[in-house]
């Protein structure tokens, strides 16, 4: 993905977009959110159109714990492990600036309002396990892709996989909208790669025969069919041939 900064105009243009009700806008990136320039402006513009501001830090630049306090409802922070040298060799910054970081939030939230979000790429995760449940924080584990593009970066880990299936309920459901830094609608954030994807309706229309496009190849996301939904097919196949 292009490594840059999304300029004011095109996140105000993505926040006209989205529906009135009462939405979870992520403020996410391929880095640490808190390091734009104008993320407290986007903050505040998210919480003007009454929606909830929410991002996933690293923990490494928490400067004010307070006025996050202030303008989240919850927050994430990133923490895979607790061994300084796992994290390094995975790219994941500094240990104990992360839990530094924590400790600030700590100060100034509820523990149930802070969520640690793990990636389980095979490191071990009783420590960390443990280490959460005693903060009282929320802790949520997600497996490692091992989509192509996620195995370039985990070599040793991400091994491919083949495909599950041809349903994936982000893509069947409005639950998540992800707009990339060119402001591009994908129905999920682990489509790294713009340039293989042509829209979530030609999406449904692969999956509806049974393929998998290749934007979505190796995804864990990916399930069988469910069997209402192959007998929709068959019902539309049968009225489009009468």
């Amino acid at each position: 993905m292009p490594q840059r900064h999304m300029d004011r105009a095109l996140f105000d243009a993505i926040l006209n977009r989205l529906p009135k009700q009462r939405l979870r806008v992520s403020l996410q990136g391929e880095g640490e959110p808190f390091m734009h320039p104008q993320i407290w402006e986007f903050i505040e513009a998210v919480m003007a159109r009454g929606h909830e501001p929410y991002t996933i830090t690293n923990g490494t630049i928490v400067r004010y714990p307070e006025r996050v306090a202030s303008s989240f409802p919850q927050i994430g922070i990133s923490i895979d492990t607790l061994d300084e040298e796992v994290a390094r060799k995975v790219g994941r910054g500094e240990v104990k600036l992360a839990l530094r970081g924590l400790d600030r939030l700590l100060k100034h939230m509820r523990p149930r309002r802070i969520i640690v979000h793990t990636v389980n790429f095979g490191q071990p995760m009783h420590e960390l396990r443990d280490y959460v449940r005693a903060l009282g924080c929320q802790h949520q584990i997600q497996p490692l892709q091992q989509k192509e593009d996620y195995s370039r970066v985990y070599p040793d880990r991400a091994s491919k996989i083949s495909n599950n299936g041809t349903h994936c309920h982000l893509v069947a459901t409005r639950r998540m909208r992800y707009f990339n830094i060119e402001g591009i609608e994908m129905p999920c954030a682990f489509i790294k790669d713009a340039g293989q994807y042509r829209g979530i309706e030609w999406i449904r229309e692969c999956f509806r025969a049974d393929q998998v496009p290749n934007c979505c190849t190796g995804c864990r996301m990916l399930v069988p069919k469910p069997k209402s939904a192959r007998a929709g097919t068959l019902r539309s196949t049968a009225e489009r041939a009468n």
